[in-house]
């Protein structure tokens, strides 16, 4: 074969194997456009419609937004409306009884503690008391330690150690006052009422959305005239948990209400009696404290206890309502719904009440049980970004984000888990991402109603009574003080906080 003749087959023979490989080439770019067209833009396309289309949580209860100064903080004259003078008599007799039961308890609190001092007396006994005098004075005491217990950037690890154990350890109260709230008759919605919510109910243009929207209305008429009792199948009279507010007991749902499907678990939070009276007393005795203290210690008004005291009376104060609970919950799952890896519970909001919480009980391990290693990176991931939304893109903050309000989720798959035993493939410090959902390990975890990838492990935040908003000057000046400690320049934070305290 000439040399021509040997080129000129070469070159046919390169050219059609360049066809080949072209067509090839379109034919598998085609395909995968296809697949990733249908499994996930698509998928996103209708997540965004229906994002689009969502409507904000409708509020029942009053909003608290710190910074406005609008004297909603002692609960005094909400819980005296319309009560008999005898009913306020005694009243202030509790409230004084409760302010010389705190003088009582804090004396031998103060020798404690300078025996301390003087190295004649252990730590542990001071904390050990102090612990004690908070579980004996009540639920404002509580909340106290409670949150003494979060900060050991401010007490000694040993106090918080200590004080960790008032996070569970309340006592509950009897099932004749669980049984009674339960018992008690859902309001009939009359039909001027019905009309009214008609009007108040914004108009979309989604069947989907108005046909929920009609669902619920016709939910809400069936709770008229019935109990909370009429609509569970099972409950277990034992209480699972006791907080300082209210206890939770676990229930079984039977009907369908408000999305939530019938045989769906439930957890039910019921105030504990006479609450509102004990901490109204409490704060009210506190009030007098710091009255009688800014005129004893002439130093002590600039520490402005007396805002202090308004605004964890406030705070207080949605924790002592379990329908603002309901209305948080409800706004959280609105904020984090395009969120992967945060979750909060179901309310059923048809039945709750101000004593009364029906939402979906979550399983999970409890965070403060996990030991701080490195394995733990991706939860400590997912709280930073979800504290960060809240604060800066939501406004809405959870405020009680102890360690007991947080649970551990683990939607491992069993090949997932015989990998991590094995130890060869997943390593524990380069997966801790918990973000990666495209892996083929991770194509047996269980979705999300949308259909994507559950992680590897997520967080469930229960209890949202305490909730933050502030008012726009106070998130203006926290944005300011918190971007200048991140850029590092201190003098411009010193400067923030003068000009702040001069203006208040």
């Amino acid at each position: 074969m000439s040399t021509a003749a040997f080129r000129q087959s070469l070159t046919y023979r390169s050219m059609k194997q360049l066809f080949v490989l072209g067509a090839a080439f379109v034919g598998c770019s085609g395909i995968s456009s296809y697949y990733y067209y249908k499994t996930q833009y698509l998928p996103e396309q209708e997540r965004r419609r229906l994002r689009a289309i969502a409507l904000t949580p409708k509020r029942r209860t009053k909003q608290y937004i710190a910074g406005t100064r609008d004297g909603s903080g002692l609960l005094e004259e909400e819980l005296l409306h319309q009560r008999s003078v005898l009913f306020r008599c005694f009243f202030y007799i509790y409230v004084g009884y409760r302010g010389v039961l705190l003088f009582f308890y804090t004396v031998p609190l103060f020798w404690l503690w300078v025996l301390v001092k003087m190295h004649l007396c252990d730590k542990k006994v001071l904390h050990l008391r102090l612990r004690q005098v908070f579980s004996q004075m009540g639920p404002s005491y509580i909340k106290l330690g409670q949150w003494m217990a979060t900060r050991p950037d401010f007490f000694s690890p040993e106090l918080c150690s200590v004080l960790e154990q008032l996070f569970d350890n309340t006592k509950p109260h009897s099932w004749k006052h669980t049984e009674k709230v339960l018992r008690q008759i859902y309001p009939v919605v009359s039909v001027e009422e019905k009309e009214e919510n008609k009007k108040e109910q914004p108009s979309s243009s989604s069947a989907s959305s108005s046909t929920a929207v009609v669902t619920k209305k016709k939910e809400n008429v069936a709770v008229g005239g019935k109990n909370a009792l009429y609509f569970l199948s099972e409950i277990e009279k034992v209480p699972i948990n006791s907080g300082s507010i209210a206890q939770i007991h676990r229930a079984t749902l039977r009907d369908s209400i408000d999305g939530v499907p019938a045989g769906t678990e439930l957890a039910i939070k019921v105030t504990h009696p006479f609450i509102r009276e004990q901490v109204t007393a409490d704060l009210l005795a506190l009030t007098a404290l710091i009255t009688v203290g800014n005129a004893i210690i002439p130093g002590m008004k600039y520490l402005n206890l007396d805002a202090s005291i308004r605004e964890f009376s406030s705070l207080l104060r949605s924790q002592l309502n379990l329908l603002v609970e309901c209305d948080n919950i409800q706004q959280f799952r609105y904020n984090f719904r395009d969120v992967k890896g945060i979750l909060f519970p179901t309310p059923i909001p048809s039945l709750c009440s101000p004593d009364l919480l029906l939402e979906t009980f979550e399983e999970g391990e409890p965070l403060q049980d996990l030991t701080c290693s490195a394995d733990n990176i991706d939860l400590a991931q997912l709280g930073c970004h979800m504290f960060l939304k809240m604060l800066f893109q939501d406004n809405f903050v959870h405020s009680d984000l102890h360690p007991g309000n947080l649970l551990v989720r683990t939607n491992w798959s069993k090949e997932e888990d015989q990998m991590m035993k094995k130890k060869s493939i997943v390593n524990p410090k380069k997966d801790s991402i918990n973000t990666d959902t495209t892996s083929p390990i991770a194509s047996s975890r269980p979705c999300y109603p949308d259909g994507r990838r559950k992680l590897r492990r997520e967080l469930v935040v229960l209890d949202a009574g305490l909730v933050t908003t502030l008012s726009s000057e106070e998130r203006n000046n926290f944005i300011s003080l918190f971007a200048a400690v991140a850029c590092g320049d201190g003098e411009l934070g010193a400067d923030l906080m003068i000009d702040v305290c001069q203006r208040k």
